[in-house]
């Protein structure tokens, strides 16, 4: 299975390359460091445009784990949002038919999940 996963060189997301990572191909996206384990590595700040993603090789899952540590309160929030966006976008554009979200930050700072959630819908 090929997965791509955004965050996989934090806590949860290289546990989960470390695990699994003999039975898949990985590809990681992170702002700041490579994956060990991952057979490719994007460097790319998730809050931006990453519309020009895209895999020649058909991904199966997309793995979001980020875990966004600027800002606080509304900033951290819009920051989180913003990236869980690229994320979705990239899933879009790449036809990748299945996401797994995890979320660090999302719990405590989203003020409206429902606005969060509703871009899950991928349609």
């Amino acid at each position: 299975m090929n997965i791509l996963i955004a965050g996989g060189s934090g806590y949860l997301g290289s546990r989960i390359i470390g695990r699994f990572g003999q039975q898949h191909s990985f590809v990681n996206i992170s702002k700041e460091r490579p994956a060990p384990g991952a057979g490719n590595n994007i460097r790319l700040d998730l809050t931006q445009n990453a519309s020009f993603l895209l895999f020649e090789e058909p991904i199966d899952l997309l793995i979001n784990c980020i875990d966004i540590r600027q800002g606080r309160g509304e900033e951290l929030r819009r920051r989180v949002i913003e990236a869980t966006r690229t994320v979705l976008e990239i899933a879009k554009t790449n036809k990748i038919p299945r996401v797994l979200h995890f979320s660090v930050n999302l719990s405590e700072e989203a003020k409206n999940l429902e606005e969060v959630v509703s871009f899950f819908k991928l349609g």
